[in-house]
Formats: structure tokens, C-alpha cells, sequence
């Protein structure tokens, strides 16, 4: 298995650069030049040309582990700003990576070695950075066998690959701001503003909606878990960096570092919620707490299943990008309808006030919640989302964490929209980062985390596509031509005006058509399902439906079929052609000439006012004609047939038929 390598302009930086000759003899990059390193022995040696590397051979027993670091400048380890360090197997695969595992931008990796054998480190830079190193091998102990996530059941592996194996051991964090002059993990303060802490105390407020967390701002950085950085001038195009919990080294644990040239420091740039400079500050903030890259082994993360890249690599599903995860190289939505990914700003996104996600996404909150519980009371009464339109400041991805309440996700515009019921399911999967709702071309909407249940969902004015799930829901496409899926549950489901097609799926279902042409198909379960004021067409499906035809204007027809089951199908007003299809059926025409098909099954059928026909189909038939000129065909199965009133005509077809002719001038066929 290969270990992808990228650019994190976040820092948790990894590239795959080469680079180095050393201080002694000159480390060459392949097997056959490599240096020797021992457990136990540490190295100076020096990156002087930029995209090389320094290859070291190492021969570790069975059942060994080692601890590799590589340090530079911001620990005293030499001059090289951004050491990047990777282990290689006898054969010259790669095993494992690591970029700023270790203190600062220094590197730190952990390997357990259950066979032994020959194994090459290669020390290497961030970039085209030069400059001198220390490279160190240690004996460790450790069990691979146990982890931190022995506690919260990781068992996805989308949430390994999010866990750096590291977290507070308390649910109050206390975060100091980082005053002028204040210097931690090599970096001084410059100050934050006004609105740049109000944005960070924003993100703090996302972060304990979805978990047990409360984050307290305290006066000094002595003793604090977070110390705050902001500088304009240090960071190197660094947008930001973090120390996860027990990886900073020498004290410099939960440092983090911000830089504030990078971003627009006022109101209604690119700091505010949806933003690239509010991304940014959540990514760090999550690193901080112990999350990792999908793309990288930061910590004892894995990788994201199907990612060889940090960057316009979305792996299995397109999981790996923004509305999944805030940690992803792909920020936003970049698999959605056109318009739905971030809106291009200078470099990564600096300057871009939209499109972003704005909060931990549902993969995130997931590893939050298995570190530190969940928030059981947020959004616990019935609460309405609306999903965002438009473009401009202030538009975001979100995903919905709601404890309780009978809750609606709602559209209220006039674009075509998604709006998906369905929770995060976790798995490697479609939908294992979450289920998207959102307007055709809008930069921003919603999933909806794991766990979470969303009853209702309402339509815009436009042309929707609407999915329930497992509960019994409320979907109302509203105006438009929409389609709309109910999924399990008992759904009452209404296309509102225009023609629109429903399914009810599996569950006992209310489909209504209301105005314009439409199409019920009540699938599973024992539906309902109501045309309205137009020519509908409507499918009972499995179970024993009820199917109710509406007032059809005009001369053109509605078909009800109830399809397999014990049906009751009414075609009410209008020309109706009915079908019972298997199981024991009622059919009832109702005014005006309709079409009654038995088909299977002991049907009972009602022609109703109007001329009408009947066919009894296989099975023994109960045919009414009622009012009209009726035309009665028994087909197979041993029938009654009663004409009432109306000049009637009757085909008795196969078995032993009872006929009973009414008033009216009759004909009987033999």
C-alpha cells in the first residue's frame, strides 16, 4: 500500500519533494546508496540541493518499534524549516509518511515492525526548502494492539483516517489569545482584532453544538490547552498550523498559528462563516483537537479508502472533499451541480468569502463525538433549515446536528434543489459522508450528520428532487415538476402543483398528485394514493393499496393499477382506466366511461355512472355495471356479472358465469 504525499496549505504540510546530500559522505536516493542508520543513533546531515533526499538503511528485529524524528529549525535541530520524513520496505516500497507529526513543522513517525528486516529512511523537505536537519531512530514501546480508539469504536475506515490517535484528556478548553509580543512554538504574536476573535469564538461555537466540548478564554498562555497566534510575516504562505494534543514537544502542545496577512481581517471578506479564512481557522482548530488529513498518515491516521492524492482526488464515492469533511484538500462541493464548488480566489482560496464549509461536516463530527460525546441538547425542539441561495459573503456548507423536534428542511426559492432526509452513514459507501442538499448552482447547503433524524421537507417553487428515510415523513414538492422519494417509514408524500412523479417506497404511504399530471407509485407497503384534479397515473405496488383517481378534466384518461396485492382502486370522476392486477381487487369507475381490468385474483368490479367496460380477467368475478351502456367481459373463472341499469352487453367467456342482465335492453353473448 502507498501512503499519498501532498501540499497542505493549512501545515500538517506534506509534498513529495527529494532533496539532500550530507555533512559527511554524500546519501544517495535509492537502496543501493543509501546511508546506514542504527536504533538508537542520531544523525546531522544537511538538505543543500532543493528536491532531494537522503536515503538511510536500517534493520530492525521482529517485533521491534521505533520511533523516527526529524527535526529542524523550530526545535533547535538545525536550519531546514519543514523536515518531511518517509519509510521505505526492503524493496523500495512505500510504507509511511509524515510531514509535521512532531513539534511545530518537525517530523514524527511511529512503526511496529512484526517481521523485521531492512527498512530505508528518507529525509527529506517540505517544497524546495534547504537547510540542515537531525535525524533520530529510538526504540519505543508499543502495542499496535492498543489505542486511544479502544474507547470510541472507530470501525470506518473514512473515521480512522480522520483520527490522528490523540485528544484531550478534559471536555473545558481553555484557549488564550496570543497578545503582541507573545511568542510560542518559534512564532511571535502580532495580536488578533476585534472581528478576528469574534470569528474564532464563532468556530468555538460550531465545535460545541455538535460535542460535549466548552471552550473558556482565559488571560494568559501559562497553563492554557490553546495558545493563539496570529502573525503577518513569519509563516512562510503557511495559512495556518496546529498542534494536536501531546505533539507539539518542549511545551508547544496546542499551539496554533495563523497567518493574519493571509486573510481579509474585517467583516465581509473572506473570515466570515462559508470564507477560505473561516475554513481555514476550523481545519486548524479540528487538527488541534486530533483530527487528521484523509489524505495523509498525520499521527496513527490511515488513509481515506481510494485517495492517492491531497488534491483533486476525491477517493471511493468522492468522499474526500469539503462537504464531507473539513480536513479534506478539497474544500467545498466539487462533485455537485455545476456552480456548487467554491467560487476561485487567489491561491487556495484566500480572499473567496463563500462556498466553504462553514463547521465540522458530518465525518468530522462523528470522530468529535467519539472523542468527546455529543451535544444532546442542541436543536432539540422543532427546528426549520433553509437551504441557501444565491452567491455571495455568508453562503456555506453545514451539516445538521438536531437532538430532537419534529424538523424541516425547506427551499424556499424558485431554483431547482436536492434536498436529501438521509443521514451520514459512515460507511465506504455513497452516502458515507453524508447526503447532499442544496439549489443547482448554489455554493452551500446541508447534510445531515449520523444519527440524526429530519422528518419533513418542503419543495421550492421550481422542478425538486426530494429523498426521505427510514421515518415517517413529510415531503411536499410544492410548485414545480418534482420528483420525490419517500424511502422506509410511513410517508405522506404531495407533489403539489405541475406534473410530478412519487414514490412511496417501502412503508404504508400517502401519495397525492394535487394538481398537474402525475405519477404515484406507491411500491411497497399498504399505500394510499390520491391523483387530484388532472389525468394521473398511479402504481399500488406491493401490499393492499387504495387507489383514489381524482376529478381528471377533459377526455384524456387516468390509469390506476393497483399492481400485486388486495387492491381498492376508485377512478372517482373522469375516464378512467383501472387495473386490479394480482390479488383480490375492488374496482369502482365511478362517473363518466372508464375501463375496469380485473386481471388476477377474485375481483369485485363497479363500472359506476357512464359507459363502461369490464373485464373480470382470471379468477372468479364479481362485474357490476351500474348506470350506462355497459359492455361486461367475464373472461376466465366462474363470474357474476350484474348489468343494472343502461342497454347492456354481456361476454361471459370461460367457466360457469351468472348473469343477471337488469333493467335496460340487454345482449348476452354466449
Amino acid at each position: 500500500m502507498t501512503r499519498p504525499i501532498a501540499v497542505d496549505p493549512f501545515e500538517n504540510v506534506l509534498v513529495a519533494p527529494d532533496s539532500t546530500t550530507g555533512i559527511g559522505p554524500d546519501i544517495g536516493e535509492t537502496p543501493g546508496t543509501a546511508g546506514t542508520i542504527n536504533v538508537g543513533q542520531t544523525i546531522v546531515n544537511t538538505i543543500d540541493v532543493a528536491n532531494d533526499n537522503d536515503w538511510f538503511r536500517i534493520t530492525l528485529t521482529a517485533g521491534q518499534s521505533i520511533q523516527i524524528t526529524l527535526n529542524g529549525s523550530s526545535v533547535g535541530g538545525g536550519t531546514l524549516s519543514d523536515p518531511l520524513v518517509r519509510l521505505y520496505d526492503a524493496s523500495g516500497n512505500l510504507i509511511d509518511s509524515d510531514d509535521d507529526g512532531g513539534p511545530g513543522l518537525n517530523s514524527l513517525l511511529n512503526f511496529y515492525s512484526e517481521n523485521g528486516g531492512v527498512f530505508y529512511i528518507s529525509a527529506e523537505a517540505f517544497s524546495t526548502r534547504i537547510g540542515t536537519y537531525t535525524l533520530s531512530v529510538q526504540e519505543v514501546t508499543f502495542n499496535p494492539n492498543d489505542s486511544w480508539e479502544d474507547s470510541p469504536d472507530f470501525i470506518s475506515p473514512l473515521l480512522d483516517a480522520l483520527s490522528w490517535d490523540t485528544r484531550f484528556d478534559h471536555n473545558v478548553i481553555t484557549v488564550y489569545f496570543g497578545e503582541a509580543g507573545y511568542t510560542a512554538d518559534g512564532i511571535t504574536s502580532e495580536g488578533f482584532n476585534a472581528f478576528e476573535r469574534q470569528q474564532f469564538i464563532r468556530a468555538f461555537d460550531a465545535i460545541e453544538a455538535v460535542t460535549n466540548l466548552t471552550f473558556n478564554i482565559v488571560n494568559s498562555g501559562d497553563g492554557a490547552d490553546w495558545e493563539l497566534i496570529l502573525d503577518t510575516n513569519e509563516l512562510d504562505g503557511v495559512y495556518g498550523r496546529f498542534n494536536p494534543p501531546g505533539y507539539g514537544g518542549d511545551g508547544n502542545d496546542g499551539v496554533g498559528q495563523f497567518a493574519g496577512d493571509l486573510w481579509d481581517r474585517f467583516a465581509g471578506g473572506d473570515l466570515t462563516e462559508g470564507g477560505f479564512g473561516y475554513f481555514t481557522i476550523m481545519h486548524e482548530l479540528l487538527h488541534g483537537l486530533g483530527l487528521a488529513h484523509p489524505h495523509d498518515t498525520g499521527g496513527d491516521s490511515s488513509v481515506m479508502p481510494g485517495v492517492s492524492g491531497s488534491r483533486d482526488d476525491f477517493g471511493d464515492f468522492n468522499i474526500n472533499q469539503g462537504v464531507f469533511t473539513m480536513m479534506s484538500y478539497n474544500p467545498g462541493y466539487h462533485t455537485g451541480t455545476p456552480g456548487s464548488a467554491p467560487a476561485a480566489g487567489t491561491g487556495d482560496g484566500a480572499g473567496t468569502p463563500y462556498g466553504y464549509a462553514a463547521g465540522p461536516m458530518a465525518l468530522d463530527i462523528a470522530v468529535l463525538q467519539g472523542l468527546y460525546g455529543a451535544n444532546n441538547t442542541h436543536n432539540n425542539g422543532n427546528t426549520t433549515y433553509v437551504l441557501p441561495t444565491g452567491t455571495g459573503a455568508g453562503v456555506f456548507w453545514s451539516t445538521i446536528w438536531d437532538s430532537g423536534g419534529n424538523d424541516t428542511i425547506r427551499h424556499n426559492g424558485s431554483g431547482a434543489a436536492v434536498i436529501d432526509l438521509r443521514d451520514a452513514t459512515l460507511a465506504v459507501e455513497l452516502g458515507g459522508g453524508g447526503f447532499v442538499s442544496a439549489v443547482d448552482g448554489t455554493r452551500g447547503g446541508f447534510t445531515i450528520a449520523a444519527g440524526v433524524v429530519i422528518e419533513n421537507a418542503v419543495g421550492g417553487s421550481f422542478g425538486d428532487l426530494i429523498f426521505g428515510n427510514e421515518f415517517n415523513n413529510r415531503l411536499s414538492g410544492f410548485g414545480g415538476f418534482d420528483t420525490i422519494h419517500g424511502g422506509a417509514g410511513n410517508d405522506t408524500i404531495d407533489g403539489g402543483n405541475s406534473a410530478d412523479s412519487l414514490y412511496g417506497g417501502a412503508g404504508n404511504d400517502l401519495l397525492i398528485g394535487s394538481d398537474g399530471f402525475d405519477q404515484l407509485f406507491g411500491e411497497e407497503g399498504n399505500d394510499t394514493l390520491q391523483g387530484g384534479n388532472t389525468n394521473d397515473y398511479m402504481f399500488g405496488g406491493a401490499g393492499n393499496d387504495l387507489l383514489l383517481g381524482g376529478l381528471n378534466i377533459g377526455t384524456s384518461t387516468e390509469l390506476l393499477d393497483g399492481g400485486a396485492g388486495n387492491d381498492t382502486l376508485r377512478g372517482e370522476g373522469g375516464y378512467d382506466l383501472l387495473r386490479g392486477g394480482d390479488g383480490d381487487d375492488v374496482l369502482d369507475g365511478g362517473n363518466q366511461a372508464d375501463n375496469l381490468y380485473g386481471d388476477a385474483g377474485n375481483d369485485t368490479l363497479f363500472g359506476g355512472a357512464g359507459l363502461d367496460r369490464l373485464f373480470g380477467g382470471a379468477g372468479d368475478d364479481v362485474l357490476n355495471g351500474g348506470d350506462g351502456p355497459d359492455g361486461h367481459f367475464g373472461q376466465e373463472g366462474n363470474d357474476t356479472i350484474n348489468g343494472g341499469d343502461g342497454n347492456d352487453r354481456f361476454f361471459g367467456g370461460r367457466g360457469n358465469d351468472l348473469i343477471l342482465s337488469g333493467n335496460g335492453n340487454d345482449t348476452i353473448y354466449a
